[in-house]
């Protein structure tokens, strides 16, 4: 069996305000061994299914916007965006379908990513 190891943190300051959470690491034991590892430019207006290699059952994907001014969403066909990245960022989560679509808003752009099977 295949394994994943996500780390994670977040530290939320304001002025002598700071909220941390810190996840640390932990793995997850996949039940398939596909993946995929990519860069896709995303056009923009009309959202684009993100190339899925072999994995036909998605599990965990971390996602990069490669860009330096424009904004990428992450969302599935059909459906409201529900990942917003702005240039630069980064978001790590369990896909809620196995068609994932992505698209740029101003200009076209970059989107990297790697996505293991459930």
């Amino acid at each position: 069996m295949a394994t994943a190891t996500i780390s994670a943190s977040m530290v939320y300051q304001n002025g002598t305000l700071q909220v941390p959470l810190a996840v640390g690491s932990f793995s997850i034991t996949l039940s398939g061994t596909h993946y995929v590892h990519n860069i896709q430019t995303m056009a923009i207006t009309t959202a684009a299914a993100l190339n899925m290699g072999g994995v036909t059952s998605a599990g965990y994907g971390v996602f990069i916007n490669r860009d330096a001014t424009n904004i990428i969403t992450i969302g599935k066909t059909g459906a409201s965006d529900v990942v917003s990245l702005k240039p630069g960022e980064v978001a790590c989560f369990r896909l809620g379908t196995n068609a994932p679509y992505a698209v740029a808003l101003v200009s076209a752009c970059d989107l990297e990513y790697l996505i293991v099977s459930a």
